[in-house]
């Protein structure tokens, strides 16, 4: 198992009040212990995360909210890839211009133009190939994730 995903469970254990994995709380234990005795060494390399794992994250969450939008609309995986590049073309033309500088949308904006907006927030520049949303979803059904560099191991879930 990867750094992030045993980060992921980690913190999906506590944030549910359920117990801790003890490997993973004891690799956590000694990362943390490692920390402490060298101030210099940073977090990132105690953990044993790849140089990429910031961007593989927001990529992560990019392609979550990409999944929720397309869940909303009507059809097969390449209808939905279609209607999710249509609405990222036009989010980016007209919407994205207008809202860059916000960091959250007022209350009464709609469910799909939040969820646009947070993939914008996430990745100034997602993908709108059809082949790439295709793979963004179809990825899901199959169990893992993409990042620019490929399959990532961490399970797909769908919220």
């Amino acid at each position: 198992m990867d750094a992030l995903a045993r980060l992921a469970g980690i913190a999906d254990a506590l944030a549910l009040g359920a117990e801790v994995n003890p490997a993973d709380a004891r690799w956590l234990a000694e990362a943390v212990v490692a920390l402490a005795a060298d101030g210099s060494v940073k977090l990132d390399a105690v953990l044993n995360l790849p140089p990429t794992w910031r961007r593989d994250l927001r990529h992560q969450q990019r392609d979550d909210r990409l999944r929720r939008l397309a869940a909303s609309m009507p059809g097969t995986t390449a209808a939905k890839a279609a209607a999710l590049q249509a609405a990222l073309r036009n989010y980016q033309a007209a919407g994205w211009l207008c809202d860059r500088r916000l960091s959250t949308l007022p209350p009464s904006t709609s469910e799909r133009r939040r969820l646009l907006h947070e993939v914008m927030r996430l990745d100034e520049a997602p993908p709108t190939s059809l082949r790439h949303l295709s793979a963004i979803l179809d990825d899901c059904e199959n169990g893992g994730l993409l990042s620019a560099d490929g399959p990532l191991d961490t399970g797909c879930t769908e919220r």
